[in-house]
């Protein structure tokens, strides 16, 4: 399934998109981001430039999300009412 011709894309759409592929992929469900895991190996990326990318998506989805949060909760009465 996975030719040399499609890791060659692989490697250059790493190249093009980059960090954003890293906080795109952060922020969906599923199995989005261990496909990036996945591929990020199978095209051989140095480990440093790997580890500072998904650091970095990592710090941003998890700020974002623990904002999300903490601003629901304390904002609880508003957010049920609203649902309901």
């Amino acid at each position: 399934i996975l030719t040399p011709e499609r890791i060659e894309k692989i490697r250059q759409a790493y190249a093009r998109f980059g960090l954003l592929a890293f906080i795109i992929g952060r922020f969906c469900p599923g199995g989005i981001r261990n496909a990036l895991f996945l591929t990020s190996g199978l095209t051989k990326m140095h480990f440093g430039l790997f580890a500072a990318r998904d650091a970095l998506a990592c710090f941003l989805a998890c700020t974002a999300f623990f904002s999300l949060g903490y601003m629901g909760g304390e904002n609880l009465d508003q957010v049920t009412a609203f649902f309901h």
